[in-house]
């Protein structure tokens, strides 16, 4: 995710290959978040939550 863009856009990665050097590369940037495939909807339901519980936070 090239944050330079719009810096404080949070980026979930998803990534069905989580020891790549791109994934490295990936978090090196600080992503929101991380979701390794397969997930359910469930993961997905919590990513959002969490998302949401930590932006609320700052407002």
């Amino acid at each position: 995710p090239d944050k330079t863009i719009k810096p404080k856009l949070p980026v979930t990665i998803i990534t069905g290959h989580p020891d790549s050097v791109l994934m490295k590369r990936a978090l090196a940037r600080s992503p929101f978040g991380v979701m390794n495939k397969p997930f359910g909807e469930q993961d997905i339901v919590a990513a959002v939550t969490n998302f949401l519980r930590i932006t609320q936070r700052g407002r």
